[in-house]
C-alpha cells in the first residue's frame, strides 16, 4: 500500500504584533515563533504516513505540492487565509482538514471550506481520522468532547522544521487556566483545571529543541503558573538541565500577574533561564477588572507588583485591553500612563472582543450589542463589541490615538531603558548573567548595525544614546536591552499601518451612527404624525 502524504499548513497572519515581521531582518530573517499545533498533529500521525510542514510566514507556499491530504490549522486573524487556502487545494482534489482554535469555536464557518473538521483537541481524534482516512471512510467532523489527559501528548516533531527560520521554538506545558476572565475563550476550549505534562515530559522537549539546533523557547502556556505545585517541579527539571547540560537559551512565556506574589517563583524562573514574561494585565481600573472577573489583578496594588516582577529580572510585556462597560473615552489617556508609570516598553493594546461561546459574548448578545455587521475574524484591529460608555467610532478613533502614543520614539525608549533600570544588575547564576549566546550576539550585531550605521536620524537617535545609558547602568543586561531597543523597528511600520486601518473603521462607523440615527429620527417623526 503506497504511504499517504500529509500536508499541514500554518496560514499567513498577516503583519500582526506578535509577527515583528518588520523587525525580522534583526534576527536573520526569522519569524517569530513555530507553529506548535500542527508540530503536535504531525507527532500524532501514523509513522507509515509522510508528513511535511508549510508555514506560509516563513515562505510561499506550493498549492502544488503531493499530498493526500492538507491539514489546515487557524486562529481567528488566520481565518479568512485558511479558507482560501481550503478552497484552492480542494480544487486541485486534496482531502482538506481544518482544525485549530477557530475551527473549535466556530466549526460551522469551516465546514463549506473543508472536508473535515477537528473541533477541540486532537490527541485522539486526529489518529481515528488517520485511521479512517486509511480505510476510506472518514467523518465530516471530529469532535473531542473530554478533556486529554497531556501525560499522553507527544513530543513535537521539532525536526520538520529549520531551527533558523524562527526566533524561538515552542512548548507548551500546560492546558487550561484556573481563572474566569468572560472575556477568555481559553478556558472555553481548555478548561479551568490546568492539566500538567510531567516535567520530565518538558525535559524531553527542551532535549529534542536543544537537538534541533533551537535557541530560544517559548513556553506558550496561556498561564504558566496556573498550578504552582507544577511550576515549581518543572523549574527545579530546567535549572537541573541547564546546569547538566549547559543548554542555556533564553525562555520567556505567559502568566498571569499573581506570578509577583511568588518570590520563590520568580528566583527560579530567572535560574532557570527566562528572561521575559507576558502578563495580561488588561486594565488599570479595577471597576473594568473586577467587571470582567479578572479577580486576581485586583489583589494589591498593579505598579508594585509589576515593580516586583522586573526588580526579579523579568522584562514585562502586557495585554492591555480597552472597551470594557466600565471604560469611558478617558480610558486611552489612562492606559498610557499607566504603561509608563509600570515601565512596559511592548504592550499588546487591543480592542474588547467577544469570541463565540465565551461568556461576555453570552452576555452582549443578550444586551443587544454584538455589532451584527462586524466579523470576529478579523479582529486584530476590529471588535465585534458596542461598548456602553462610548460608541464604535469613539472607540476606534481613541484605540488609535492610543498606540499611536505608547509606540512613539521616545516614550517606548524611555520605558524600555526604565524597565531595565529597574531591574538592576544580573545576579550571578541567573540568565541575563550567562555569556550570550551566538545568536543573541548576531542579533545584537545587526540591531547596532541598522540603527548606528543608517542615514535615518530618528533611528540613530533612539538606538544610540538609549544603548550608552543602558551600557552605563545596566552593562551586563546590554544584549536584551539592545535586542528590545532593535524591536521599535518593527512598531515604527507596523503602527501607521494599524492607525490607517482603525481611521478607514473609525469613518465606517461614523457614516453607520449617522444612517442609525437618521432613521431612528425617521421612525418617531413617522410616529408623531400617526
Amino acid at each position: 500500500m503506497p504511504r499517504r502524504r500529509l500536508l499541514l499548513v500554518n496560514p499567513a497572519h498577516g503583519t500582526t504584533f506578535w509577527g515583528f515581521e518588520y523587525a525580522m531582518d534583526l534576527a536573520g530573517g526569522a519569524y517569530s515563533n513555530a507553529p506548535l499545533a500542527i508540530l503536535t498533529v504531525a507527532a500524532l500521525t501514523p509513522d507509515d504516513w509522510d508528513v511535511a510542514i508549510a508555514d506560509e510566514n516563513v515562505r510561499p507556499l506550493d498549492l502544488d505540492a503531493p499530498c493526500d491530504v492538507v491539514g489546515i490549522t487557524a486562529m481567528n486573524a488566520q481565518a479568512i487565509r485558511a479558507f482560501e487556502l481550503a478552497d484552492a487545494f480542494r480544487e486541485r482534489g486534496r482531502t482538506v482538514v481544518m482544525g485549530g482554535p477557530f475551527a473549535t469555536l466556530q466549526p460551522e464557518r469551516c465546514l463549506p471550506h473543508a472536508d473535515v473538521v477537528v473541533v477541540g483537541e486532537a490527541e485522539r481524534t486526529w489518529p481515528q481520522f488517520c485511521r479512517d482516512f486509511e480505510r476510506g471512510e472518514h467523518r465530516r467532523r471530529y469532535e473531542e468532547t473530554e478533556k486529554i489527559d497531556l501525560t499522553q501528548s507527544p513530543v513535537p516533531r521539532y525536526d520538520l522544521v529549520q531551527p533558523h527560520d524562527y526566533a524561538s521554538l515552542p512548548i507548551q506545558t500546560t492546558r487550561g487556566c484556573p481563572f474566569d476572565c468572560e472575556f477568555c475563550d481559553i478556558i472555553v476550549m481548555q478548561g479551568r483545571r490546568v492539566r500538567t505534562k510531567t516535567a520530565d515530559q518538558v525535559v524531553a522537549e527542551v532535549e529534542a529543541i536543544r537537538r534541533a539546533g533551537g535557541h530560544s523557547i517559548f513556553f506558550s502556556d496561556d498561564n504558566f503558573v496556573g498550578n504552582l505545585k507544577a511550576t515549581r517541579e518543572l523549574l527545579d527539571a530546567l535549572i537541573a538541565h541547564r546546569e547538566r547540560t549547559g543548554y542555556a537559551p533564553g525562555y520567556f512565556t505567559q502568566a498571569s500577574l499573581n506570578l509577583a506574589d511568588r518570590p520563590e517563583l520568580l528566583e527560579r524562573m530567572t535560574r532557570a533561564g527566562f528572561t521575559r514574561v507576558f502578563l495580561g494585565i488588561e486594565s488599570p481600573r479595577q471597576t473594568s477588572l473586577s467587571e470582567s472577573g479578572k479577580r486576581q489583578n485586583t489583589h494589591g496594588d498593579l505598579i508594585d507588583r509589576i515593580r516586583t516582577i522586573q526588580r526579579a529580572g523579568l522584562i514585562v510585556w502586557a495585554g492591555m485591553i480597552v472597551g470594557f462597560d466600565h471604560d469611558d473615552e478617558k480610558i486611552f489617556e489612562e492606559q498610557a500612563e499607566f504603561l509608563d508609570e509600570a515601565a512596559i516598553a511592548v504592550a499588546m493594546v487591543g480592542m474588547l472582543n467577544a469570541p463565540p461561546k465565551t461568556r461576555l459574548f453570552a452576555r452582549l448578545q443578550q444586551e443587544g450589542r454584538i455589532a451584527p455587521h462586524a466579523d470576529w475574524a478579523d479582529n486584530c484591529a476590529y471588535t465585534n463589541i458596542v461598548p456602553k460608555q462610548m460608541t464604535r467610532s469613539q472607540l476606534f478613533g481613541g484605540y488609535a490615538e492610543l498606540v499611536q502614543e505608547i509606540y512613539r520614539q521616545d516614550n517606548y525608549a524611555r520605558r524600555l531603558v526604565r524597565a531595565i533600570e529597574r531591574m538592576g544588575e544580573a545576579v550571578p547564576g541567573t540568565a541575563s548573567a550567562r555569556t550570550p549566546s551566538m545568536a543573541e550576539l548576531r542579533d545584537l550585531w545587526r540591531a547596532v548595525r541598522t540603527f548606528t550605521f543608517t542615514a535615518d536620524p530618528v533611528r540613530r537617535r533612539h538606538f544610540v544614546p538609549n544603548l550608552l545609558r543602558l551600557a552605563r547602568a545596566r552593562p551586563s543586561r546590554i544584549v536584551e536591552g539592545a535586542i528590545h531597543l532593535g524591536l521599535w523597528k518593527h512598531f515604527e511600520r507596523y503602527v501607521p499601518e494599524l492607525v490607517e486601518r482603525l481611521h478607514q473603521a473609525e469613518r465606517a462607523e461614523r457614516l453607520r451612527e449617522r444612517e442609525e440615527s437618521y432613521a431612528r429620527s425617521a421612525g418617531r417623526r413617522k410616529l408623531a404624525v400617526l
